[in-house]
């Protein structure tokens, strides 16, 4: 192995002397990676390039398997990662594949491709945002999503869990559809700091599990007030809106 980075530095001149141009080395490790519902390509920068390199992307669908489309979007950038999805005519019904080239004032490097994804038996799910109100005796927990919006609808659910903070108690619920909510009934005298997490579960062949979502926790003393959960923990609070008609 030690004499690999030596043949690629030789191979690299041979390249150079009979294109009558200088070359880059090659993106390193280009990877089609996915998570929360999204498709990015991933790559590292080649060895011994300089520090002022721009990436340009490009992608090809199985159906079109002679057609390389540029990413408009990642067009030059500095990034080591670019979006794949939603993109200018893509059908994600078909295998696609990115590749990447790093380019200088002076010089550039061979297209490195990846390998190719099925989105919609790999894509990876996101955790669900969590929505829930109280009433005197009802906790009810409803699930959300931000998915891409080429994204056809697809069959997903979701598990909760609920505890009270310190106890080490969890209840767990069944997986419920999304689009349906979570009532998790309360004692009359129930208070004190409770948490809730949630994973979602995306099924298209055989199922997937997102990872959990960050714990909510939140102090239950009267009904009321309706909080929001992101799944990177922020929250916020609104009054409950009235249903329209």
């Amino acid at each position: 192995m030690t004499g690999a980075p030596r043949w690629a530095s030789l191979l690299l001149c041979l390249l150079q002397s009979t294109s009558g141009r200088p070359l880059l080395a090659p993106p390193q490790n280009v990877t089609l990676l996915s998570w929360d519902f999204s498709v990015y390509l991933t790559w590292l920068p080649g060895p011994g390039n300089p520090q002022n390199m721009t990436y340009f992307v490009a992608y090809q669908s199985s159906a079109t398997p002679k057609q390389w489309r540029r990413v408009k979007k990642c067009a030059g950038t500095k990034e080591l990662q670019c979006s794949l999805m939603c993109l200018e005519k893509q059908d994600l019904c078909n295998k696609f594949k990115g590749r990447v080239r790093a380019v200088s004032p002076r010089a550039r490097s061979p297209w490195v491709e990846s390998k190719s994804m099925d989105y919609f038996f790999e894509v990876e799910p996101a955790p669900p945002i969590l929505v829930f109100t109280r009433t005197d005796e009802i906790l009810s927990v409803s699930a959300t999503y931000q998915l891409p919006h080429c994204m056809p609808q697809p069959d997903l659910s979701y598990e909760v869990y609920f505890w009270k903070e310190g106890t080490g108690n969890e209840a767990s619920f069944p997986a419920t559809p999304h689009g349906q909510p979570v009532q998790i009934s309360l004692q009359p005298d129930t208070s004190g700091h409770h948490c809730l997490s949630a994973r979602t579960i995306y099924t298209f062949g055989s199922p997937k599990y997102s990872k959990f979502s960050e714990p909510t926790c939140f102090f239950l003393e009267a009904p009321g007030p309706l909080w929001t959960q992101t799944p990177w923990g922020n929250l916020s609070t609104q009054w409950p809106r009235v249903p329209a008609c």
